[in-house]
């Protein structure tokens, strides 16, 4: 288990590691409008080889989903 903290995350960060995946669940503020609002995010990295991850967040916001991401990362 890992704990992160940042700037814009409301309290703490808590990550879990399964394998070669790895799982970070946190609140954070997201400027919207001129205000900041608290999103929550569940936040997941799968590492495929020694050169690429996929991270995948999806966003709530009381509970609804109001956003999804992937990403991947290639190491040079």
């Amino acid at each position: 288990n890992y704990i992160g903290t940042a700037e814009d995350v409301v309290g703490k960060a808590k990550g879990f590691s399964y394998g070669s995946a790895f799982k970070f669940e946190y609140d954070l503020m997201v400027p919207f409008k001129g205000k900041n609002i608290k999103i929550s995010f569940d936040d997941w990295i799968f590492k495929q080889d020694e050169r690429v991850a996929i991270n995948r967040a999806k966003m709530t916001k009381f509970g609804i989903k109001v956003a999804e991401l992937t990403v991947m990362f290639v190491k040079d």
